[in-house]
């Protein structure tokens, strides 16, 4: 792994800003962090489990109805989710219990299908066969019988502050880490083409290294 002084030199000699009062170290500091969550957005994009955590969000289930169907919801925030990564589908699954003792797996499925699935008699929910849809920031989960759930979802990159901390990314992205702080730093300075064109190619690197890994 490398650290933030390391990445912090490397991009500083390899975009001749070293020394620059427009480029201090607080600076660098931010351009290489969000270009590291930005990687590592990428990296869950593409299923990498590498950012998945989990809380029990027992004590938060809270009894509610969905269109007229007895659901429990839990409000989606930092708090209740510490670190979450608020993308399109941030939570992967819910592991679920009844009173019964009984086990299930909550996928996530849209709203509309939510819907439909609870009040059709053949699809209607139960420990077996439950699921869950984000909406207004809440989740939205069947059977109202559950009574235990564990909810996994994707988190955040970690931001690195001190010099000494490590980047929070897998060593074969630590070079599309400098190719993209470069980059973000040739943008600041004008060059706005070459930034998305380093994006395109980071991207595409990237979905070839894990196809070969797949």
């Amino acid at each position: 792994m490398a650290s933030l002084i390391e990445i912090r030199d490397k991009i500083s000699i390899n975009t001749g800003v070293e020394g620059s009062e427009f480029f201090p170290p607080l600076r660098l500091n931010d351009i290489i962090n969000n270009s590291a969550i930005w990687l590592g957005s990428k990296l869950v994009s593409l299923g990498v489990k590498r950012y998945e955590t989990q809380v029990n969000i027992t004590s938060l289930l809270t009894n509610s109805d969905f269109g007229g169907i007895e659901v429990k919801t839990v409000e989606v925030n930092e708090s209740n989710f510490p670190g979450i990564l608020l993308t399109q589908n941030p939570l992967r699954f819910i592991e679920v219990r009844d009173n019964s003792s009984r086990k299930g797996i909550a996928i996530e499925i849209s709203s509309s299908g939510f819907d439909d699935l609870c009040k059709n008699e053949f699809t209607k929910p139960s420990i077996n066969n439950s699921f869950f849809c984000l909406e207004s920031g809440k989740i939205f989960i069947a059977p109202a019988t559950i009574v235990q759930a564990t909810a996994h979802y994707n988190r955040k990159i970690i931001y690195a502050v001190n010099n000494t901390a490590q980047i929070d990314l897998p060593d074969y992205l630590i070079p599309f880490l400098v190719k993209k702080c470069v980059a973000e730093i040739k943008g600041i300075l004008g060059n706005q083409l070459q930034q998305g064109e380093s994006d395109e190619e980071i991207i595409s690197a990237i979905r070839q290294i894990m196809k070969g890994n797949g």
